[in-house]
């Protein structure tokens, strides 16, 4: 069986009704500072937001070249070890390297677009 929860009396009923009065007038006071602090988060939150939005562009472009790098490397030294006498596994693992980094690319720059669109929607 459960048991009732016991009721508030009457002297804990006026404490917590005093304690929510004190915070409703302290919040009514800090209420213009704290709009002022909002402004200039907001101002710092814009230039580091450009920052971001940099950072997270820069980082694709670098992982692009990355796996394009990667991969005409990898079949310079697959040619190097095959003996091949031609530069066959550099082209087709390079191309394929510089397939693969322009895929993972529009991937990332669709959702990155779509992040952003999510951002604009929320402000």
């Amino acid at each position: 069986m459960l048991s009732e929860a016991p009721l508030l009396n009457l002297k804990t009923y006026n404490q917590i009704k005093k304690l929510c009065a004190l915070c409703v007038q302290n919040s009514k006071a800090d209420f213009p500072y704290f709009c002022k602090n909002q402004k200039l988060e907001d101002k710092k939150n814009n230039a580091s937001d450009s920052l971001r939005k940099y950072g997270k562009y820069s980082s694709v472009i670098f992982q692009m070249l990355f796996i394009i790098g990667i991969s005409f490397w990898g079949g310079h030294q697959l040619d190097l070890y095959f003996e091949t006498g031609s530069n066959v596994l550099v082209l087709v693992i390079g191309l394929s390297g510089l397939c693969l980094s322009l895929y993972t690319t529009l991937k990332r720059l669709e959702i990155l677009n779509k992040e952003e669109q999510d951002d604009a929607k929320q402000k």
